[in-house]
């Protein structure tokens, strides 16, 4: 290793190490005291409800196909519906369609995401992301619940995923490895009272390095977006995605092929970096019935760098 990259590799070290004890950690126990909104979070599902006028001759089953939605869930976003017999629905009656599977509930006074997430057995960051990244509010859509909760599907994992997932997410997306500034999941990032959710991984890295692509795949976005700033998005076989944030160059654009190692741009500090110091964030994403799902890289960089995987403890 020359002197420089000591150097550089020191001061890294020592900007983390102040960080570290500044309480740069994850506290998933503190779930209660969520109160900034985390990263790329979209709208909440219940401020996206589209109506549907019901025709002459079309029954509950038939509406709850033509969305893709189970009875339970129209019937749960529209109570009159319960009161209904034999299957005929007022013509011209107007119906609320959410956009995926789930209850409208009341939450009780003091919930944190994490008691909603155990009183109906679903995980606590999806909820925490379909409900736009805030503080629990007075009414909250529990995705995949039905009347009786129930667990969802099981969120795709390095050990339980793909037949061989390496082969699909297989290189380093800097030249070369680094430490990683803010991990996924539950964090408290310095200067902040609340804990947030992290949907990707920050590597430390400087301004202007190259950045390659994680695996074979399209490229699905190659522009600005908040609060990624200059964003890269490529898809990749078996409903993988991988997001490349906050660069300063884009190498890249919407529709091209691309394969892994190749560069789609460089580091920069666009959007809202959650850190001041230089860093790519990448994020690993599952599609899922209910859009894309982000998932722990962590476990796939080890896999890349030779580390052997331990089986990863299920999250809630």
């Amino acid at each position: 290793m020359t002197r420089s990259k000591q150097q550089r590799r020191r001061r890294i070290q020592d900007t983390i190490a102040r960080w570290s004890i500044a309480g740069f950690v994850g506290l998933a126990g503190a779930l209660g005291t969520l109160q900034t909104p985390a990263r790329a979070c979209g709208a909440p599902v219940l401020d996206r409800l589209t109506t549907h006028t019901v025709g002459d001759g079309e029954t509950l089953d038939a509406i709850a196909s033509r969305y893709g939605l189970s009875v339970f869930t129209l019937t749960g976003f529209n109570p009159a519906l319960r009161e209904i017999s034999g299957g005929a629905l007022p013509v011209g009656s107007t119906l609320q369609i959410p956009p995926y599977n789930g209850l409208r509930v009341r939450a009780e006074a003091g919930d944190t995401w994490r008691d909603l997430a155990d009183r109906y057995n679903v995980r606590a960051d999806i909820l925490f992301e379909q409900n736009g990244c805030e503080t629990v509010p007075e009414t909250v859509f529990i995705p995949g619940a039905t009347r009786s909760p129930v667990t969802p599907p099981a969120r795709p994992t390095p050990d339980a995923a793909d037949p061989n997932p390496d082969e699909i997410i297989t290189t380093y997306p800097l030249a070369e490895p680094t430490e990683a500034i803010v991990r996924y999941g539950w964090v408290l990032l310095p200067g902040r009272e609340a804990v947030n959710f992290h949907s990707g991984i920050d590597l430390v890295a400087a301004v202007g390095d190259r950045v390659v692509a994680a695996g074979d795949g399209t490229v699905a976005f190659a522009g600005e977006r908040a609060p990624y700033g200059n964003l890269v998005v490529v898809n990749h076989a078996n409903g993988r995605q991988t997001r490349y944030g906050h660069l300063g160059s884009i190498d890249v654009a919407v529709g091209e092929t691309i394969r892994q190692g190749e560069a789609i741009g460089t580091v920069g500090q666009t959007g809202n970096p959650d850190v001041p110091l230089p860093h790519l964030h990448f994020e690993l994403r599952s599609n899922s019935a209910l859009g894309w799902i982000a998932d722990d890289p962590q476990p796939y960089l080890d896999a890349i760098l030779g580390f052997p995987r331990s089986p990863l403890a299920a999250r809630a």
